[in-house]
């Protein structure tokens, strides 16, 4: 199943902090990672979830660190939070947050500027789309870059896309800190660290 998330325009540290805030909610809400991976903080009047200190928090940390760059240049336009089981490796769910750049914000597409609205779409599109998840999920974070960021940025390209985007490539977060990485090592569960 994949969703395409709404959200909303900013800037650049508003829209880090928009996707960090939901990459933390679907990983709570879906038991990805334990309840007692999380804690509570208010938000623009708002109750969210954040990870505490552990080996997760530090992986979307340096994520975001790293996504950081590639918003500021402009060359990711795709987001992706990837569930899929353990065990297989089946893609359970997909969460998309498509990016959108002017001359001063960066976007994720949506009809309502603000960002206590987004945040409750996606709570409600959580809520909403409850599945019978597996009981072991892992995660995974893609950015899609631009073609010529990944040759600029001398990375390992890893998959590129078969649809009317060919010019995307799928860059998982462990090929950007390293070219060493592959995509299954980036990825991990809470199990795995524990």
């Amino acid at each position: 199943m994949s969703m395409q998330v709404f959200s909303v325009s900013g800037s650049n540290q508003q829209m880090l902090t928009y996707l960090e805030l939901c990459i933390c909610h679907i990983l709570k809400l879906r038991s990805v990672l334990p309840e007692s991976s999380f804690y509570n903080e208010n938000y623009l009047e708002m109750v969210v979830s954040k990870l505490s200190d552990s080996f997760d928090k530090n992986f979307l940390d340096d994520a975001i660190s790293v996504l950081r760059g590639w918003i500021q240049s402009k060359h990711v336009h795709c987001i992706e939070l990837i569930l899929y089981e353990s065990l297989n490796e089946s893609i359970v769910e997909k969460w998309d947050f498509s990016l959108d750049y002017t001359d001063k914000q960066v976007s994720i597409r949506n009809t309502e500027n603000s960002i206590s609205a987004a945040f409750k779409d996606i709570e409600l599109k959580t809520q909403l789309c409850m599945l019978q998840l597996p009981s072991k999920l892992s995660y995974d974070i893609i950015f899609k870059v631009n073609e010529s960021a990944t040759l600029e940025k001398s990375l390992k390209q890893t998959t590129v896309m078969d649809n009317s985007t060919s010019d995307l490539t799928e860059v998982p977060f462990g090929n950007i800190i390293t070219s060493s990485h592959t995509l299954k090592q980036s990825c991990f569960t809470a199990m795995d660290t524990q």
